[in-house]
């Protein structure tokens, strides 16, 4: 399963100090400081698979984890190949 997660890019979500103390409150409380740990990783920039190395964490609680994130509009996910075509910049004729 890891090689899915090579594929997958996780970014945050921008938000107001309050609203981010109240996520980071309510992932604690379900997840404990692991949470915490992942959503500070988040960058945009890592593939979910660099992160959950970096953490040396199970596959399964990380999923769960990211898929709470995403499901509670803490961070947005991109495939690789989505993210390569943000980038590329537009031909002008």
């Amino acid at each position: 399963m890891g090689e899915e997660l090579l594929g997958i890019i996780p970014a945050r979500k921008e938000l107001h100090a309050i609203d981010r103390l109240k996520a980071e409150q309510v992932l604690e409380e379900k997840f404990g400081h692991d949470a915490l740990r992942v959503y500070v990783k988040i960058n945009g920039a890592r593939n979910a698979e660099e992160i959950r190395g970096e953490l040396a964490m199970d596959e399964k609680k990380f999923l769960e984890i990211l898929g709470f994130l995403e499901d509670g509009g803490l961070i947005t996910t991109k495939t690789v190949f989505e993210a390569e075509f943000e980038q590329k910049p537009e031909k002008k004729i």
